[in-house]
Order: structure tokens, then C-alpha cells, then sequence
């Protein structure tokens, strides 16, 4: 969990969040970002694999300038890059999620 090794004994804090989708924006072996909802808004969701640099397109209906991010991990920023992209830069693996509720 969260890139750890668990021994027997140890005693974790885990919260999560399960997904689904049918076609990720983006699949490859640095990052997966997909679609989806977080109350009632869309969202998109980030996963880094390791360190790693990554352009993506998001969908025409999203706007790049105005989202805000729910609970990102350590070593990774995201920023808007062109009319409809977005840049992601991690240091390790680690993830977030984008609200486009603004």
C-alpha cells in the first residue's frame, strides 16, 4: 500500500476509492489517467507509475486553467500546458485526482 511493503504487525490508515472506465486518456508504461465523477462533477484521475514527464490531451468538454486537485500524493504537479492539455511531472510514482468544479 501507498508503494510500502506491509509486514505482519504493521497497522495502516487506508482510504481508497474504486473505479471504473472503458477507455483510459491516457494508459502507457508511466501513467494512467482516466475519467470520472467526484460529487456530481467530472474529474480526472492520475496515476504515476515512477518519475516521469507526461503530456496529455484531456476531453474538449474540460477546461485545462480551471480545476483544482484533491489530494495529491508528494512529487507530483500537474499544470496547463496548450489550449487543451495538461503536463504532469512526478518525481516517483504517486498519484492524484482533478475536480473540474470550478
Amino acid at each position: 500500500i501507498s508503494n510500502k511493503p506491509i509486514q505482519n504487525g504493521d497497522k495502516i490508515n487506508w482510504r481508497g476509492v474504486y473505479t471504473c472506465f472503458v477507455t483510459p486518456i491516457a494508459d502507457d508504461g508511466d501513467v494512467l489517467c482516466y475519467e470520472g465523477v467526484v460529487d456530481g462533477y467530472p474529474a480526472i484521475f492520475i496515476d504515476t507509475r515512477k518519475a516521469c514527464e507526461k503530456s496529455i490531451t484531456l476531453p474538449a468538454y474540460l477546461n485545462p486553467e480551471k480545476y483544482e486537485v484533491i489530494d495529491p500524493n508528494d512529487g507530483i504537479r500537474v499544470t496547463p500546458e496548450g489550449t487543451q492539455g495538461l503536463r504532469i511531472s512526478a518525481d516517483k510514482a504517486g498519484g492524484c485526482v482533478l475536480s473540474f468544479r470550478k
